[in-house]
């Protein structure tokens, strides 16, 4: 397997590459000629030289590291590179069938090639090129990148509903005899398609994204579906399924020709972290289309991998890439478009490419009309995106709005999220989001498409027992309770363990499950990470009406500083049990948004309610910066474990640790306040630095994927008492008036034998009347216990 060198001057490199390269022609014009173009970019071109320059000196993986070549493509590796096709002045807008077919095809041709190559047939014509060392295939399995029509960006002067296609206006790439397509298509891959007597060039190895890109001949531009000959593509035989292009973005994404540097050690090292293992010298380029195995030229029995897409086969016989390929390729499609956020081309025309205007839409046929539950815990509403239900007479932009519809004043929502309002109390609200269709070459057109009604669920970690539900001690019947006015459809209430009332005596407390009746989603934080914001106690700071003022300003560096304070309350059904800097519940992030006048001075502190309160060792504001006294304000993150001052998650040793170690270990989150302390050290000077403080927030990694349950869940106790005792009654008036009077009934009536005795009958209210009869005496001691 042929391993790779570095060539650290530019001008070796080019001078070597054009002495050493083959040349193959098609016609009489050099195949690729992106080897020749490359080195005269360099030496025109200082700030791509540069950027050439520092892609090479990249340190490599080893040959251990790399071991693993193959790239899952999930989530986390796939790359979506948004392209763009400009065609030279030998096209017009009479062309505009032909291209639009021929843009698709070789889409189609570039994700097939960029896709799972295992399939491959011209590898199996020789498959003893395409092994390692212990047999194993090197064909790539997949590079994890798609490519995808943007939507032109505004600046380029088309309008959202045309195809990302110039015609006439770009007369190919910087290699490719033109100029680039500029800054107004910067961060695209911009294709190119010329008449020139070419097959193809990119405009670097990687290329920049900076408005530059590839190009390839018309000829050789299209894919499996055939020529269109009446606007010159795809009508070469030889070269007619799109291979070319898929070659020269290969350059642009840093691969050189297999073929490269022959049967010696000199072959290009890649730009990049990774190096190209797993491709068999060879001594020339291939042509044609072999059929079997191919000797390399350079001895030892080997063969050459004709078909590579990186070598020089006809179309039809190249169809594959190898892993290492598809790792290089990979991480410069990641750095050069892995923060592309342009939309997908939704247009259909080529109206503003051939000097008109996009047709505006004037009716909406078919209206939205959508409905969903929103939990303000989640996060940021994610909008729909098949909108595929409104229809209107012409194409349009689709656009959401706030408030009403645009037409009557509504907001524009831009983005493909939306910030819920929360509801107040435990009871949901509903809020409006609107469709409108607009047209991009007439900002007046605003036609109403229907509206997306959202149940907004409040975050329930917001909430306390006595934000729901109101208990109220009770008697022999126990506890009584009000549900919030407004939540009682969505509170309940249930007795956990105790008597079952009414009782007939004793007391004692009850314990009450109350329960918020929410979507099940909305009554979970997401997995993995918590971010917690701090509620601001002191928002200025002055030096002496703060949490903490100066003492003894100007005087010794043992006197206090100012210090702002920040609560931060963690709720208690958080998994995070404890604080590391790398391990279950670690600290992932500390943010600050402050002004102040010399962050040099400040410093800051955490306050773990059960490790004691230390400083992060020597994090001082001005460590983030220059060193220097930068005022205004300042948007900073700290991550325990990079290199920002000492900000390494660790206390600063000085002894008072609980866990001894001056570490977070084991010191718990759930249910806890921690506070952030930043201290104004300018105090010593008689100079508190002066500033205001906007907003802070931990997040903590909970030491899982899965989401944390339960905020939903509440608990409280009232307390019962069915053993109260009525005092001593001396008269019938004497007990109507004691404690227990207003429950005690009487009577009065003379003996008719005696004129001077009296009956007097007392009736209990209660549980079961009870009638009391004294004939002889004025004193009756009723005991009430009921």
């Amino acid at each position: 397997m042929k391993r790779i060198t570095i060539l650290h001057s530019v001008v070796l490199v080019g001078l070597l590459l054009m002495l050493s390269l083959p040349t193959l022609v098609w016609g009489q014009v050099e195949r690729c000629q992106t080897m020749s173009a490359l080195d005269q970019r360099l030496q025109n071109d200082p700030g791509y030289a540069q950027f050439y320059n520092e892609a090479h000196s990249m340190n490599k993986y080893t040959t251990y590291e790399q071991e693993q070549r193959s790239i899952p493509c999930d989530a986390n590796n796939t790359i979506r590179i948004p392209v763009a096709f400009h065609f030279d002045e030998t096209f017009d807008c009479n062309d505009f069938a032909c291209i639009v077919t021929e843009v698709q095809d070789q889409l189609d041709a570039l994700n097939i090639g960029f896709g799972d190559n295992t399939g491959s047939t011209n590898a199996n014509s020789c498959p003893s090129a395409y092994v390692d060392g212990n047999g194993n295939s090197v064909i790539s399995t997949g590079t994890c990148i798609e490519f995808y029509m943007v939507e032109p960006p505004a600046a380029t002067g088309l309008g959202t509903c045309d195809y990302p296609i110039t015609i006439n206006q770009f007369n190919g790439g910087l290699n490719g005899g033109g100029s680039g397509a500029g800054a107004a298509w910067a961060g695209i891959l911009n294709i190119f398609i010329t008449n020139d007597q070419c097959l193809g060039v990119a405009d670097g190895i990687p290329g920049a994204a900076d408005g530059d890109g590839v190009t390839v001949c018309s000829q050789a531009f299209g894919g499996f579906g055939g020529s269109s000959s009446a606007c010159g593509l795809d009508t070469d035989g030889t070269f007619n399924l799109g291979a070319t292009l898929v070659h020269e973005i290969g350059h642009y994404l840093g691969l050189y020709h297999t073929f490269q540097g022959g049967c010696g050690t000199q072959e290009e090292n890649p730009p990049g972290p990774f190096q190209i293992l797993d491709t068999p010298a060879h001594a020339n380029p291939t042509s044609g289309c072999p059929t079997g195995c191919v000797a390399s030229g350079c001895g030892g029995g080997t063969s050459a991998p004709t078909a590579n897409f990186m070598d020089y086969s006809n179309d039809a016989c190249m169809d594959m890439f190898t892993e290492d390929q598809a790792q290089v390729m990979n991480y410069w499609a990641n750095q050069l478009f892995g923060n592309s956020d342009f939309p997908e081309a939704t247009g259909t025309t080529l109206s503003s490419a051939c000097g008109g205007v996009c047709a505006c839409p004037t009716t909406v046929l078919t209206s939205y009309s959508g409905t969903d539950e929103a939990c303000v815990i989640a996060g940021d509403y994610t909008l729909p995106t098949d909108l595929s239900a409104i229809t209107t007479d012409e194409a349009g932009t689709i656009v959401w709005s706030t408030g009403n519809y645009l037409s009557a004043g509504g907001t524009l929502l831009s983005g493909p999220t939306h910030t819920l309002t929360a509801p107040s109390t435990c009871a949901p609200t509903t809020e409006t989001l609107y469709l409108n269709v607009t047209c991009p070459s007439d900002p007046a057109v605003e036609l109403d498409a229907g509206t997306h009604v959202l149940t907004v669920y409040p975050d329930p970690s917001q909430f306390t027992t006595p934000d729901l539900v109101t208990f109220t001690d009770g008697d022999c019947n126990g506890p009584t309770w009000v549900v919030t006015s407004g939540c009682e459809a969505y509170v309940t209430v249930a007795q956990n363990g105790g008597p079952a009332f009414p009782v007939a005596s004793g007391s004692g407390s009850v314990n009450y499950d109350v329960t918020l009746t929410y979507p099940t989603a909305c009554c979970e934080i997401p997995g993995g990470i918590i971010e917690l914001t701090g509620t601001l106690t002191d928002v200025t700071l002055d030096g002496t009406t703060d949490s903490q003022a100066c003492a003894n300003p100007g005087g010794t560096n043992n006197d206090v500083p100012a210090v702002w304070e920040i609560p931060i309350t963690i709720p208690t059904a958080q998994n995070a049990t404890d604080v590391n800097a790398t391990g279950l519940g670690s600290i992932m992030e500390v943010c600050l948004d402050i002004t102040v006048n010399d962050p040099s001075a400040v410093n800051i502190t955490i306050d773990s309610p059960d490790c004691g309160q230390y400083e992060w060792e020597d994090l001082w504001l001005g460590d983030a910066f220059t060193g220097g006294t930068n005022s205004g304000p300042i948007n900073v993150c700290f991550t325990p474990g990079t290199p920002n001052g000492e900000f390494d998650g660790t206390f600063d040793g000085d002894g008072n640790a609980a866990n001894g170690d001056g570490t977070f270990d084991n010191c718990l989150v759930n249910g806890n306040t921690w506070v952030l302390y930043i201290a104004d050290y300018g105090c010593w000077l008689n100079q508190p630095t002066g500033g205001t403080i906007n907003s802070a927030s931990i997040t903590f990694n909970d030491g899982t994927e899965e989401p944390i349950s339960g905020l939903c869940d509440f608990t409280a106790t009232a307390n019962y008492n069915c053993s109260t005792t009525c005092p001593t009654a001396t008269a019938p008036t004497a007990q109507a008036t004691a404690a227990c009077g207003d429950q005690v009934t009487y009577s009065v009536t003379l003996d008719p034998a005696t004129a001077t005795n009296v009956t007097y009958n007392w009736t209990m209210s209660g549980a079961g009347g009870t009638t009391l009869t004294n004939t002889t005496d004025q004193t009756v001691t009723v005991d009430y216990d009921n």
